[in-house]
């Protein structure tokens, strides 16, 4: 008899295990969702290391507390909303953090990558340019909202429920960072990428 795959196990599933003292639970849930958690650090601050030590500290109070964890319906969302209210938390008591993206800038190559197979690369290395310097220029909350949608491809409601913010706002947020892109776009002759705004901002 071959050997059969096991199925992976659901958030809530690995919550409920967690909630039990199962260790290899919150091992799990670590590991699925940390790099896209660090990522998200760095899109709301520079310092790595702070990014770091908020998600390490998030994963050590959850194991801590296991026993008094209260039912969630989306525990994904409940790790988004508890580490950035952590590494904000963090970011207030030093005043002289930068809200600077970095990973974001890096990531936007993906963009790049895609609409290579349709531009030149002369095209290619302006759009890249110039979305770097876009990235510069957004607001922390721009930054935010345009990393959740377009890089963890989440909905609004989602990024509502994880900012803190109306959903309304959510979506002005959207549209501002995303006219920026489209008027720079147009101003630089880069047409081709009007088309992948509009599915990032739909």
């Amino acid at each position: 008899m071959g050997s059969t795959r096991s199925i992976p196990q659901s958030d809530e599933e690995l919550w409920a295990k967690l909630k039990e003292g199962q260790k290899g639970s919150l091992r799990t849930l670590f590991l699925r969702y940390y790099d896209s958690l660090f990522s998200y650090g760095l899109s709301v601050c520079s310092k790595e290391e702070l990014v770091e030590d908020c998600l390490q500290e998030l994963f050590y109070q959850l194991w801590e507390s296991r026993a008094t964890l209260s039912e969630v319906q989306n525990v994904k969302g409940y790790l988004w909303i508890s580490f950035r209210r952590r590494l904000m938390g963090e970011i207030k008591k030093r005043n002289d953090i930068n809200y600077r993206s970095v990973s974001f800038k890096s990531d936007m190559k993906k963009v790049v990558s895609v609409e290579g197979l349709f531009i030149d690369n002369e095209q290619q290395a302006k759009l890249h340019q110039k979305l770097q310097e876009i990235c510069e220029d957004l607001t922390q909350r721009e930054r935010e909202v345009l990393f959740l949608k377009y890089y963890e491809g989440m909905s609004y409601s989602e990024i509502e429920q994880i900012l803190g913010l109306e959903y309304q706002t959510v979506r002005n947020y959207m549209y501002r960072a995303i006219e920026r892109l489209r008027k720079i776009f147009e101003k630089e002759g880069i047409k081709i990428a009007l088309g992948l705004l509009f599915l990032i901002i739909i």
